[in-house]
């Protein structure tokens, strides 16, 4: 009986594409293969494939590394990004905050359903935004914000335009803190059918989204893991 050959990437196919093929190829495959390629790409370019993911996946990434080399990594990540992925790394890989992303979309309840779409799309776009609701709030300029609601993309499409996201924003929204088990995140999403779920502080202030993806992943068995970059 003969065990079937491991995968095994050669560096030539990350360090070869352009940076967004390159990301999109390491979010595809086994973490403890991602950590092995970056640990032995030159710094720089390692730091460029990087930024072209996620924070919570480059957090989850980075974790796994030695000291020396994640905060090498960190040094080189544009400062917005670095500073998103170093609260990440805050807190424990199986809470609701080392599983939530922070990227996300914000918006005034003001917005009208047209326009909140074409900031969607912007979001997708420009940023790789890929979420199923975008949360309301009162000022979206502001970095601490208090979630009033959620609107679903699917009921912004079917809204007249005019119409505002106060009028089409669900106020009885579940969420979660920080520091709740991710087994608990996972059940309560599965339990109300959720795609995704705020993380919100004790004062109600909005910290990060954790997506049906990531939640549903701590239930799989760990060689079953993988993170994939989009829902859809």
């Amino acid at each position: 009986h003969l065990d079937p050959p491991r995968l095994r990437l050669p560096g030539s196919l990350i360090a070869g594409p352009d940076d967004e093929t390159a990301a999109d190829t390491m979010e595809e495959i086994d973490t403890d293969l991602q950590r092995d390629i970056l640990a032995n790409l030159p710094p720089e370019r390692a730091a460029t494939i990087l930024q072209e993911m996620e924070p919570d996946e480059i957090a989850d990434l980075l974790a796994r590394m030695p000291e020396e080399r994640s905060q090498e990594l960190l040094r080189l990540i544009n400062p917005e990004e670095s500073e998103d992925v170093q609260e990440l790394l805050e807190y424990e890989a199986d809470t609701a905050g080392g599983l939530m992303t922070t990227a996300y979309v914000i918006l005034n309840q003001t917005h009208t359903a047209v326009e909140a779409l074409e900031i969607v799309r912007h979001n997708i776009l420009e940023n790789d935004i890929r979420l199923p609701y975008v949360y309301c709030v009162v000022d979206e300029t502001q970095d601490e914000a208090q979630v009033l609601g959620s609107v679903s993309l699917w009921e912004m499409l079917v809204a007249t335009p005019a119409q505002t996201l106060q009028d089409l924003m669900e106020t009885d929204i579940l969420s979660v803190t920080p520091d709740t088990d991710a087994h608990d995140v996972a059940e309560k999403m599965a339990k109300y059918n959720l795609l995704a779920i705020p993380v919100v502080n004790t004062e109600g202030i909005l910290e990060g989204v954790v997506t049906v993806d990531d939640a549903l992943d701590v239930l799989l068995p760990p060689e079953r893991r993988r993170r994939p970059s989009r829902m859809y």
